[in-house]
């Protein structure tokens, strides 16, 4: 999971379309995410969506191990 939050430090704006690409999550879910994500500084995304349930952590690592 540690790899996949430094990845999308770099990448952040990938996260939510390759989930939706994976069918992990819906636009919607990564839409909510983005607003949270938004109010606190310094959130990743990731966290975020884990948080919300939105992705597992495992399918989170899996998701950036493809990007």
């Amino acid at each position: 999971l540690e790899d996949a939050l430094a990845i999308q430090d770099r990448d952040s704006g990938k996260l939510g379309e390759i989930l939706v690409q994976e069918g992990l999550s819906r636009p919607a879910e990564i839409e909510a995410a983005l607003s949270e994500q938004q109010r606190r500084a310094s959130t990743r995304l990731g966290d975020v969506l884990v948080e919300m349930k939105a992705v597992s952590e495992k399918e989170l690592a899996g998701s950036w191990g493809t990007a």
